[in-house]
């Protein structure tokens, strides 16, 4: 069945907190008909600070990333691949961490960035890992400046073998340790996910993303 639209109303956030209380505003049709009333009982609302908000407050700014090195993103040798290695401008994961980093990082306090990679076997390791450290190191994943990041992702792009599924959730679950483990109250955590599309764990990465909403 087509869905079809019955009525509508325009209003605003002014006007609905005019009617709050159970005042009704006219929904009406096509034709300009009123047909029903929208009855609004209550009407809350919540400022959400933005960025430069957070930083006027003095909080400093911490960068955290995981590149995709699943299968599906072709192999690096690949000119259609986005790890293709051989250009001199860099690939676009190189060019999306240079453009990224190159902003946050002049807000970053200690210019010391945890990336990772997933849907990949890393160097040295025998199956596929949704969350390792790009350098290698898991006792510290921080690399010291975007450049250094960038270093050490096209090291790993040589070594990791490329294989899947695409799965978010570890990542995000990673992020979440990390977030807990500083002493920083005053910290804005930026994760920066660089991937080439589909996701298999959706209903695993809705339920992370949900509780670090709460």
């Amino acid at each position: 069945m087509e869905n079809k639209e019955i009525c509508f109303c325009e209003t605003t956030l002014g006007k609905l907190k005019e009617h709050s209380g159970g005042q009704k505003i006219p929904l009406i049709n096509e034709a300009g008909k009123t047909v029903a009333n929208l009855v609004v009982k209550r009407c809350d609302m919540e400022k959400i600070p933005a960025f430069s908000d957070y930083l006027k407050s003095g909080y400093e700014i911490s960068l955290m990333g995981a590149v995709d090195f699943t299968y599906s993103n072709g192999s690096a040798t690949n000119p259609t691949s986005l790890h293709y290695t051989g250009t001199d401008s860099g690939n676009q994961y190189e060019q999306a961490l240079r453009a990224v980093g190159s902003i946050l990082s002049g807000y970053d306090a200690d210019q010391k960035y945890p990336f990772y990679g997933f849907g990949g076997i890393p160097d040295g390791a025998d199956k596929v890992s949704h969350c390792f450290p790009i350098n290698g190191d898991a006792a510290n994943p921080e690399l010291e400046g975007i450049e250094n990041v960038i270093a050490a992702y096209r090291d790993s792009v040589t070594k990791v073998k490329f294989l899947g599924p695409t799965q978010f959730a570890p990542i995000l679950r990673q992020a979440k340790e990390n977030v807990r483990a500083c002493t920083n109250d005053k910290m804005y955590w930026i994760l920066l996910l660089l991937t080439d599309g589909e996701i298999h764990d959706m209903r695993e990465t809705i339920d992370e993303i949900a509780e670090i909403s709460e």
